[in-house]
């Protein structure tokens, strides 16, 4: 919401900094999850405080592995794509068209959804030291 709150927001007027969405940018979406969760670590929300210091180490962290992601997944491109997909739906949030392609290729297959129960169901619900 940040970018794309309408048609004038930064995420539509500067395309050559939001298409794709930059790494940087999702890494700081994750450390504001973070900090939402440790909001609420107590089991009450409690403001915290949400800054440099504390935060940068957890910015770094995220960014080196949305990097280690990518590098990963280049043969499938699936950060690039990821990072596609989120811009794209910043635009349609601020009402600005998206072209018609994009938004079918964002339909989740159900050949993808089979694949990933498959595996996790062979791994009886467990988790690799991978996927944490």
């Amino acid at each position: 919401m940040a970018f794309y709150k309408d048609k004038r927001d930064k995420g539509v007027q500067y395309p050559q900094y939001f298409e794709p969405f930059p790494e940087a940018g999702m890494a700081l979406i994750l450390t504001v999850i973070e900090a939402c969760i440790d909001e609420w670590s107590s089991g009450e929300q409690c403001d915290i405080l949400f800054n440099e210091p504390i935060y940068k180490p957890i910015y770094q962290l995220h960014l080196s592995q949305l990097r280690k992601f990518r590098e990963y997944t280049k043969d499938h491109a699936i950060l690039p794509k990821l990072l596609k997909r989120l811009n794209d739906s910043g635009r349609r949030n601020a009402k600005v068209e998206v072209a018609v392609d994009n938004v079918a290729k964002q339909v989740l297959q159900e050949d993808v959804m089979a694949a990933v129960i498959r595996e996790y169901e062979m791994r009886n619900g467990e988790l690799s030291d991978e996927d944490e």
